[in-house]
């Protein structure tokens, strides 16, 4: 089948990455994409699409002219402008959710109001549409304050004041100033949690639902998990849970997905994608505080190396509303259903100095080309057969006279498949130590 995946983020590059491995994949489409992708020249190339509502039926047009069969839906914005819904009525099979599933991420306060009402665990929340009562809630509450803009901040808007004068700050530039646009006009603020964070996926087409190998994002900018929040700088999978005791990943899959899941299909959601659960891992058990309707960035780029199987064709069931067959029926073989990897995977963010504040762009990058792979990065890891590798996924990238540059604060996502979390962290900062740009910094306590 040939594929289109919109988006040009690491996240796009790793999805087409894997969907191009998938047996059943002929050739994969990005749009825009990154140089990443185009380096992928074999298998996938990238396509100038307006992705902006005016520009929906460009892309039905472009869908049916090359004998799309399935288009995934990236970034958040995608789906929320409505893409899906489209597209679905276009008669075209979509993986990703309309604008009524989208709301369990367009709006903060939507997502634990639906956890409350499916019993899934959560922490407890208050939301507020003015200043002055979010403000006199800072007041008559004790810290730390979990401040989260409620709506869409593309990876950004959360805060954790440690003080009360740090909390009235951040309410005031949210709402007040609108640091964050109409997303920051109502805020949520969360009971704090203490554990260890854990970010639980799964594809489901509504009805069923396979969950996706647990992974932890380090989302502080500083080492040591300082500074402020970010869109993630690294990731790896698999997660050691023992501490927590036996059995907790079943209890995400129950108490969490599941339920879910169920959730959706009671409210006459029809939810056809991914299902994304931010956890935090506490004594009393795993407690969402968000969900998501796309894949993680960058959790996808530890995670999808670890899977094996027709992965194209699992997405194109999800679309379809068949992933129970596609998981247990005859007429999928045991070789195309997906299966986990024993190896683990990292994944280290290499950014551009500034972030998650100004930072300039267009800085040449050096280091990639010396790779007799390629000039931007391996394409081999985790193949059939291969039991360890690295690949350079592009995030913010992009070529200005021939000459591989910077174009975003998350530049590269440096990646590694191992037998061990020990071995794939030496091999992702091995690759990370020969790639350089003005001002490159990365945390060098991933997976610590």
């Amino acid at each position: 089948m040939n594929v289109l995946v919109t988006g040009s983020g690491g996240r796009e590059h790793a999805l087409a990455w894997r969907i191009a491995r998938s047996p059943s994949a002929e050739r994969v489409f990005v749009a825009p994409g990154n140089p990443g992708v185009a380096a992928m020249a074999d298998v996938a190339e990238n396509v100038p699409l307006d992705l902006k509502p005016e520009g929906f039926g460009e892309i039905a047009r472009f869908c049916r002219e090359k004998g799309i069969e399935l288009v995934v839906v990236g970034p958040e914005n995608h789906l929320a402008d409505g893409l899906a819904d489209y597209l679905r009525e276009a008669g075209i099979n979509v993986f990703g959710p309309g604008r009524q599933g989208t709301m369990l991420e367009a709006s903060k306060s939507f997502g634990m109001d639906f956890a409350r009402r499916h019993g899934i665990p959560h922490p407890k929340s208050e939301s507020f549409e003015t200043c002055d009562a979010a403000l006199d809630y800072v007041r008559n509450t004790p810290g730390p304050w979990v401040i989260k803009a409620d709506g869409l901040a593309l990876g950004k808007g959360v805060t954790i004041a440690a003080d009360r004068e740090e909390a009235f700050e951040t309410v005031r530039k949210s709402m007040g100033e609108g640091a964050y646009g109409e997303a920051g006009r109502r805020i949520v603020f969360q009971e704090f949690l203490e554990g260890k964070e854990v970010t639980a996926m799964c594809l489901t087409d509504g009805d069923f639902m396979i969950p996706l190998p647990l992974a932890r994002d380090h989302k502080r900018v500083g080492e040591g998990d300082t500074g402020p929040m970010t869109g993630g700088m690294g990731a790896f999978s698999p997660v050691d849970l023992d501490s927590f005791g036996p059995g907790l990943e079943d209890v995400i899959k129950k108490e969490v997905l599941e339920r879910a899941v169920a959730g959706l299909k009671a409210e006459g959601i029809d939810y056809r994608g991914i299902l994304y659960a931010g956890l935090m891992v506490t004594e009393s058990g795993p407690k969402v505080l968000e969900f998501n309707v796309r894949f993680g960035d960058p959790e996808t780029q530890c995670v999808l190396p670890r899977m094996e199987g027709d992965f194209a064709k699992a997405l194109l069931a999800c679309a379809k509303g068949t992933l129970r067959s596609y998981a247990s029926g005859p007429a999928v073989s045991a070789e195309d259903r997906l299966r986990v990897r024993e190896e683990a995977c990292a994944t280290v963010v290499m950014a551009s100095g500034g972030y998650p504040g100004s930072y300039r762009k267009g800085i040449p990058i050096y280091g990639l080309d010396g790779d007799e792979r390629g000039a931007l990065g391996l394409t081999s890891l985790g193949g059939r057969g291969e039991r360890e590798g690295v690949i350079v996924f592009h995030a913010g990238t992009k070529v200005e006279g021939g000459v591989l540059v910077t174009s975003g604060g998350r530049v590269l996502g440096v990646t590694a498949l191992a037998p061990s979390l020990e071995e794939a962290l030496r091999l992702a900062y091995g690759k990370v130590s020969s790639i350089d740009f003005e001002g490159a910094f990365y945390r060098r306590d991933i997976g610590r």
